[in-house]
C-alpha cells in the first residue's frame, strides 16, 4: 500500500535570475500591492538561467519521497521531450509514475519565473497538459490502495476533480491533505462544507483563510518564550487568526494550518492553538516553500508525529527549499530536516488551550 497519492500540477520551470527588476509598491486602504517592474521598451541583460521540475503536484510527490514515503503522483504531461524528463525525474527520485498521464493533444506546462532582488518571483504559467487532469483520464478505482490523498491547488478543468477525490477518500477510509485552489476558496464556507467535511488536514496561507471566512485577522504580541523578537525584524507581531480557524474547524476540517511567510504557521486541531515561528534563512528564492510545508506537514502526521513536530519538519523543509534557486533542488531528506531543527532549537512552539 502507498502512503500518499499527490495530484495535480507538473511543469517545466524556467528561471530567469535578473538585478534589472524593480520593485513597485502600491498602497491602497489597508491593503500594499506590490509589482515586478522593468524598463519599458529597453533591453533586460540576464544573469543566469536555470531549469527545474516544478507543479504542485509534482513538487509535493519529491517531497513526500525524499522524506522516504511510499509516493505515486497523477497528473498529465505531453507527449514531448519536457514530458519525458519530468517523468524520468519522478522516477528517479523514486516516485511511481502509474497514474501520470501522456496527452497527445497538448504540450507539457511550462513556467517562467522572474525573481527580485528580494528572492520573491512572478511567474508566467502555460498550464498545457495540466487542463487535461480530470476524472476522465483516471482509473478512480485504482486510486484506493492509499493511506493518504494530497490535493493542492487545481484550475481550470481539473478543479472539478476534488469533490471527486474527497468522495472516493471518504468512501475508502483514505485522509486526505489539501491546498484548495483560489475558485474554491471564493465558494466560502458554505460552498465547500461537504468538502470540507472530508478533508484531515486543510493547509491555506493567512490571505487564502481569510477569503474562506470572509473574516479579517488582527494583530496579536509575539511571545518572546518561543520566538526572539528580534527574528520579527522590527513587526513584533503576528495575524490572530485563532477565530478564522475555529470558524474552518466548525466545518469539519481536523487539523487546519495557516501559514504567513516570515510570520511563520498556526495550526489548530480543535483543542489547541499552535504557533511556530519562522526559522531564520535568508531567501534566494522563495518559489515551492509552500508545497514543501505543505507536504512536510503532512508527512509528520502520515508517521504519527505531534502537530508541534510536524510544524518544525514543514518549516525546516521551507527553509531548505527558499535558500535554492527552484522548488526541487532544496527538499531534504530526514536528516537535512533534524539538522535545521537542531540548529534552531531556541525557537519553540507555543501551545495555547483553546
Amino acid at each position: 500500500m502507498l502512503d500518499v497519492i499527490t495530484f495535480g500540477g507538473i511543469t517545466n520551470d524556467i528561471f530567469i535570475k535578473t538585478k534589472a527588476a524593480k520593485v513597485i509598491s502600491v498602497k491602497e486602504h489597508d491593503y500594499l500591492t506590490e509589482y515586478l517592474a522593468f524598463d519599458y521598451g529597453g533591453k533586460i541583460y540576464l544573469d543566469g538561467i536555470l531549469n527545474s521540475p516544478g507543479g504542485g503536484g509534482n513538487n509535493t510527490a519529491v517531497a513526500f519521497a525524499r522524506l522516504g514515503l511510499q509516493v505515486a503522483f497523477a497528473g498529465c504531461i505531453g507527449q514531448d521531450e519536457d514530458g519525458r524528463k519530468l517523468m524520468m525525474n519522478l522516477k528517479k527520485e523514486g516516485v511511481r509514475t502509474d497514474f501520470l498521464q501522456r496527452v497527445v493533444d497538448e504540450n507539457t506546462g511550462l513556467s517562467v519565473i522572474i525573481n527580485s532582488f528580494e528572492g520573491e518571483r512572478t511567474a508566467f504559467s502555460f498550464r498545457g497538459a495540466n487542463n487535461k487532469l480530470t476524472k476522465d483520464v483516471l482509473d478512480l478505482s485504482a486510486l484506493i490502495d492509499t493511506k493518504w490523498f494530497y490535493i493542492p491547488s487545481l484550475t481550470g478543468s481539473s478543479q472539478y476533480l476534488l469533490p471527486e477525490l474527497v468522495n472516493l477518500a471518504q468512501e475508502n477510509s483514505i485522509k486526505v491533505g489539501c491546498n484548495p485552489g483560489l475558485a474554491q476558496l471564493k465558494m466560502g464556507l458554505s460552498g465547500l462544507k461537504k468538502i470540507l467535511s472530508g478533508i484531515e488536514v486543510l493547509v491555506i496561507n493567512k490571505e487564502e483563510a481569510e477569503l474562506l471566512t470572509g473574516l479579517r485577522a488582527k494583530h496579536r504580541a509575539v511571545d518572546e518564550s518561543v520566538c526572539p523578537i528580534e527574528i520579527m525584524k522590527g513587526e513584533p507581531w503576528i495575524s490572530d487568526v485563532r477565530m478564522i480557524m475555529r470558524q474552518i474547524y466548525e466545518s469539519g476540517v481536523k487539523i487546519i494550518v495557516v501559514t504567513e511567510g516570515i510570520k511563520g504557521a498556526q495550526a489548530y486541531d480543535g483543542q489547541n492553538f499552535y504557533w511556530l515561528p519562522v526559522y531564520p534563512y535568508a531567501p534566494i528564492d522563495t518559489l515551492g516553500a509552500g508545497d514543501s510545508f505543505a507536504a512536510s506537514f503532512i508527512a509528520g502526521r502520515i508517521l504519527n508525529r505531534q502537530i508541534e513536530d510536524c510544524l518544525k519538519i514543514a518549516s525546516a523543509n521551507a527553509s531548505l527549499v527558499v535558500r535554492q534557486f527552484g522548488a526541487q533542488p532544496g527538499l531534504g531528506k530526514w536528516d537535512d530536516v533534524k539538522t535545521v531543527i537542531e540548529e534552531n532549537s531556541q525557537i519553540g512552539v507555543l501551545v495555547e488551550d483553546n
